[in-house]
């Protein structure tokens, strides 16, 4: 009999272990910042092509963008905000203008913060 009840026990420690073993998981991918210049804005096709530096080394990165992308024009203490297709129409969404980008999980921009461009001296 106490060997009976010693395998029960373990039977229902390690299905309750088990069990909960799969709620602690954690997203696969998570958000990060990318820090670039905007090298063109597509509005057809919903996307802007930034140039970021890679190692030092500048790359271009396509930015694919949600109708619920967040805008987030900054210039000085004048802050604007804009969602979506809206901010196309902005005359700081430009090319040569600094952006920080923050990516969700699936590579989409959940938020674009832009920044005038550097003067070229």
């Amino acid at each position: 009999m106490p060997r009976q009840a010693i395998f029960a026990f373990f039977v229902l420690a390690v299905s309750v272990g088990a069990s909960f073993a799969g709620e602690d998981k954690k997203p696969d991918k998570k958000e990060f910042t990318l820090n670039g210049v905007i090298k063109k804005v597509d509005p057809s096709a919903h996307m802007l092509i930034v140039t970021v530096n890679v190692k030092k080394v500048p790359a271009d990165r396509e930015i694919k963008l949600a109708d619920t992308t967040r805008f987030v024009f900054q210039s000085g203490k004048d802050k604007q905000v804009m969602v979506g297709k809206a901010a196309y129409k902005n005359e700081r969404l430009k090319e040569r203008a600094r952006v920080s980008i923050v990516l969700d999980g699936e590579g989409k921009a959940a938020e674009v913060r832009v920044s005038p461009p550097r003067d070229v001296k």
